[in-house]
């Protein structure tokens, strides 16, 4: 058995030890089977062939059910959460798969899967009970987007482009460039705010981050990147620009270094869209998707306009001779839910928002500098994110459920430590 694979189980072995005296170990094991999902890697072939995220998401269940008093004694506030927005989302996938949905099978399996995420969202939620919980989750992210940067070193790029690494809703190279963009912002927070081995992880983790985002070669991801920069620097107080800028400058002349001519040659295309096929192709589904808007109002169901969209955007299918998604998280969701499902996600969307800015706002009421810019940090990058997913769809991706739960999750703590500063002030 190859020495990694030695080494995988171990590792689980130990999670699974500890996911049973706190669920907290239990999403950590969920989030490191997704980083290193065996079934992608050469060395899982010596691995037992089953599905381990199914297995342990049954674990973190158990483990909550065990520990559900405890933690809600941990938590005696009212939660903010985007849950039950999530809830009414499902139940209107459920009206859809069952009234008007094309293909009624892999609809019912995206109900499946959707149900899922608003578990872990749960638990997410009800497990991340103060900030060094937090933290952990947001380090761990980043260093689970240091293992894809490992693994793409050196690898063979596919018509100059990173395929086939990344998790398992991301092992697209837009996909896992939109991915990167959500979680860069962290590296400058932890490095400018972080503890001594934090600055570490976010020194060593940078450089190779960033030059997997340029392996990915994703222009949608590259306006991201730079919107959330946009938006960082926005949140920043003025005193503090003084810190900020020179990092900003440092991870600037990075990238430069990092990038290359094939790079470079893409990104030129953001200027003449117009002149390139698939940039104007995307124009022309996003008219489609639209138009089959007006006739499916409710949606089709999952991927409809895979289904039907050639009748939409007939002349591009003979072109390109093959089915397309429309390339827009915003869209997507509106052809395959209806007007109601796309009201449903854009209020997902603002509400994360919403605690992010209130979180940043009770930070600084503390001084707490670390969280007042891991809140930014996640502003920024959901607003990259959200930039980059106008070009292709992430819907159901797991690391925007992570984010959004651990985003509630803060506002949440932020604000049970603003409540019993307010009590202890009275008493």
């Amino acid at each position: 058995m190859p020495l990694k694979s030695i080494l995988w189980i171990l590792v689980s072995l130990v999670f699974l030890f500890y996911s049973f005296k706190h669920p907290f170990y239990a999403l950590l094991f969920s989030m490191f089977e997704y980083f290193t999902h065996p079934q992608f890697r050469w060395w899982g072939r010596a691995l037992p062939d089953i599905n381990y995220a199914y297995i342990i998401s049954i674990i973190c269940l158990i483990s909550f059910a065990i520990h559900y008093k405890r933690l809600k004694y941990d938590v005696p506030w009212k939660k903010k959460s985007s849950l039950p927005v999530l809830i009414l989302f499902w139940v209107n996938m459920i009206f859809v798969w069952k009234f008007h949905s094309i293909n009624m099978l892999r609809t019912k399996q995206a109900l499946i899967d959707f149900f899922e995420l608003i578990i872990f969202y749960f638990i997410f939620l009800n497990t991340l009970t103060d900030k060094k919980k937090i933290n952990y989750v947001l380090l761990f992210l980043i260093l689970g987007h240091f293992f894809f940067s490992y693994e793409a070193w050196g690898k063979h790029l596919t018509h100059g482009r990173l395929e086939g690494v990344g998790g398992v809703d991301s092992r697209n190279s837009n996909h896992l460039a939109m991915n990167i963009v959500a979680v860069t912002p962290l590296l400058g927070t932890y490095y400018l705010y972080g503890s001594k081995y934090e600055k570490i992880i976010s020194i060593i983790s940078a450089p190779f981050i960033l030059n997997t985002m340029i392996l990915c070669n994703s222009r949608g991801g590259f306006l991201g990147l730079l919107f959330s920069v946009v938006i960082y620097l926005f949140y920043c107080t003025k005193k503090d620009l003084k810190k900020i800028i020179p990092v900003l400058l440092i991870g600037a002349i990075l990238f430069m270094y990092l990038t290359d001519e094939r790079f470079w040659n893409r990104m030129k295309t953001l200027e003449t869209y117009h002149q390139e096929r698939s940039a104007v192709s995307r124009l022309h589904y996003w008219k489609g998707a639209l138009k089959m808007s007006k006739d499916y109002p409710f949606g089709g169901g999952f991927k409809a306009f895979v289904e039907v969209g050639q009748f939409y955007t007939p002349w591009l299918v003979e072109v390109e001779h093959r089915k397309k998604n429309v390339h827009n998280t915003i869209l997507y969701t509106l052809t395959s839910w209806g007007y109601m499902g796309a009201f449903l996600f854009i209020i997902f969307i603002f509400q994360n928002y919403t605690y992010l800015i209130k979180a940043r706002k009770i930070a600084r009421m503390f001084n707490d500098k670390k969280f007042e810019y891991l809140s930014i940090a996640l502003i920024s990058g959901f607003s990259g994110f959200w930039l980059s997913a106008m070009f292709g769809v992430r819907e159901q991706s797991v690391l925007l459920y992570w984010l959004s739960a651990t985003s509630a999750a803060m506002y949440n703590v932020l604000r049970n430590q603003l409540t019993n500063t307010s009590k202890s002030n009275v008493t």
